[in-house]
C-alpha cells in the first residue's frame, strides 16, 4: 500500500469559507496533482469521511440525501472506502488533501475511527481550520441554519459556538495540535499558501448566498411547517420545500440586512468569553483574536429575534406569493413535459 507523507485534514468550521475551498479544490485536481497533492474523489466535499465512521450513517443528511434503501447503505459506503484507497494506490500522492464541514458533528468515539481509517495512508496527519469572531458567525449561522432547514420558529441569534471544545475533541483524537487561522476576507488565496500550493485560484462567486431579514424572517415559518428533518431527526428530501426556499430568497430586492441588538452583542460576549481566551493563549501567543471584530459590530436598540410576526402583511405576502409561484412554474413545466412525452397511438 502507498504512504504519503501528509495528510491534511481540513475541518470546514461552519461558515469559515469551507464550500469555496473545496470547489476550487475539486476544480485544480489535476494542477494539485502535479504537484504532488491529491485531493480524492470528484466531489467538492469529502463528506463521507463522516458516513464511514457514523455510529447511524443512514441517518446522516449526507446520505439521506442520497435516497438509498436501508439495506444498499452499508455497500455504498464500503465502496467508497475501496475507492479511496484504490485512487491513493494508484497516483502515489506526497499528500492527501480532505476536506469536510461534516467531520464537526462526529463524536469522540467517531474521530478515534477515522483516524484509524486514515492512518495507514500517511505518515503524519495534520489538522487545518478556520475559526471566525462569535459575532459575525452568529448572523451567518443562522442564515445558514433557516436556508437548510435546521432552525425554525421565533430564532433567538445570541449564542457562542466553542471552536476550542471543538478542536480539543479532534486534538484528542488525533493526537496532534491543529494548525489555526483567523477565517480571512481572502480564505481563498490564504488556504493555498497555507498549504504551500503553487496555484492561483480563479476568481468564484459566493457559494452561500447571504439572506436578509425579510427572507430569515419567513424562513422561521416555513421551517416550521415544512421541515427538513423528521421527528425522529432523519433529513426529510423534500424537493418542493427545497423550491419555496430559493423563491423566498429571490422575492426581496434591496431587503434589509440580518443585525444583532447590543443585548446579543454583549450576551454572546460573555458566552464567548472563556472560549476566547482559550484559543488566544493555545494558538496565538496569547493575542487577543477578535477584540477589534466585537468593537466593529454594527448593533442597535431593539429586539433581533428573527420570526415571521416581524413582517407586515404586504412583505410577507411578497415572499409567500413568490413561493407559491415557483411552484405553480414548476408544475405546469412538468405538466407541459410529460404532455410531450406521451406516445399518440
Amino acid at each position: 500500500m502507498h504512504q504519503a507523507k501528509e495528510i491534511l485534514l481540513h475541518i470546514g468550521f461552519a461558515k469559515t469559507g469551507t464550500t469555496t475551498i473545496q470547489r476550487a479544490m475539486l476544480t485544480a485536481k489535476s494542477d494539485l496533482l502535479e504537484q504532488g497533492i491529491l485531493w480524492p474523489g470528484d466531489e467538492e466535499n469529502h463528506y463521507h469521511l463522516a458516513s464511514i465512521v457514523s455510529e447511524n450513517p443512514s441517518g446522516t443528511i449526507q446520505i439521506g440525501r442520497l435516497g438509498l434503501g436501508a439495506s444498499d447503505v452499508a455497500s455504498f459506503l464500503e465502496k467508497w472506502r475501496t475507492d479511496l484507497a484504490a485512487e491513493i494506490e494508484r497516483c502515489q500522492p506526497q499528500r492527501i488533501l480532505l476536506s469536510s464541514e461534516y467531520l464537526n458533528a462526529l463524536n469522540l468515539g467517531e474521530l478515534e475511527r477515522l483516524r484509524d481509517f486514515l492512518a495507514p495512508f500517511a505518515e503524519r496527519l495534520r489538522i487545518l481550520a478556520y475559526i471566525r469572531d462569535p459575532w459575525s458567525l452568529a448572523v451567518s449561522i443562522s442564515q445558514q441554519n433557516l436556508r437548510d432547514g435546521i432552525w425554525a420558529g421565533p430564532i433567538n441569534m445570541a449564542f457562542a459556538a466553542s471552536f476550542a471544545r471543538a478542536l480539543s475533541r479532534f486534538e484528542q483524537a488525533f493526537a496532534v495540535k491543529a494548525d489555526v487561522r483567523v477565517f480571512p476576507d481572502d480564505v481563498l488565496n490564504d488556504f493555498v499558501q497555507w498549504i504551500g500550493l503553487d496555484y492561483t485560484p480563479p476568481k468564484l462567486d459566493r457559494a452561500n448566498q447571504r439572506i436578509g431579514l425579510y427572507s430569515a424572517c419567513l424562513l422561521t415559518k416555513l421551517n416550521e411547517l415544512y421541515p427538513a428533518f423528521g421527528d425522529d431527526g432523519v433529513f426529510l428530501n423534500d424537493r418542493a420545500r427545497g423550491w419555496m426556499v430559493q423563491s423566498v430568497l429571490q422575492a426581496y430586492k434591496n431587503e434589509p440586512p440580518i443585525r444583532l441588538s447590543h443585548r446579543s452583542v454583549a450576551l454572546i460576549a460573555s458566552k464567548a468569553h472563556e472560549d476566547l481566551d482559550i484559543l488566544s493563549q493555545r494558538y496565538f501567543f496569547g493575542k487577543p483574536v477578535f477584540d477589534e471584530s466585537r468593537a466593529s459590530a454594527k448593533a442597535f436598540d431593539g429586539d433581533d429575534t428573527l420570526c415571521v410576526e416581524r413582517l407586515d402583511s404586504t412583505t410577507l405576502a411578497t415572499g409567500l406569493l413568490a413561493a407559491n409561484r415557483e411552484l405553480a412554474r414548476r408544475a405546469v413545466h412538468y405538466y407541459d413535459q410529460r404532455k410531450t412525452s406521451v406516445v399518440p397511438k
